[in-house]
């Protein structure tokens, strides 16, 4: 099943809170997604906290945010528009 956060939540959240929350609630640590992403932990740790400039290129963190969004049943595309709304 897959979360697709309302329009309301997804403005009040950014990407990295919003995989945050669904990674703490199905129970797993940064280091497990770190490894189901074949990422150095503190890509991951950027992600989360939105701190895209420490990652090399947009393209890039797209890639990282669907990848992420599908691990942890977050609708991709609605993770990827909010985004893009915000660079």
């Amino acid at each position: 099943m897959v979360n697709k956060p309302d329009q309301g939540e997804l403005q009040l959240q950014t990407p990295g809170q919003i995989l945050r929350e669904a990674r703490e609630k199905k129970q797993l640590d940064l280091l497990a997604v770190s490894k189901l992403l074949h990422l150095n932990p503190n890509i991951v740790s950027s992600i989360e906290n939105d701190q895209y400039e420490k990652i090399s290129a947009p393209t890039y963190t797209r890639g990282y945010l669907r990848n992420y969004a599908k691990i942890v049943d977050v609708d991709e595309e609605s993770l990827i528009q909010l985004f893009n709304s915000n660079l």
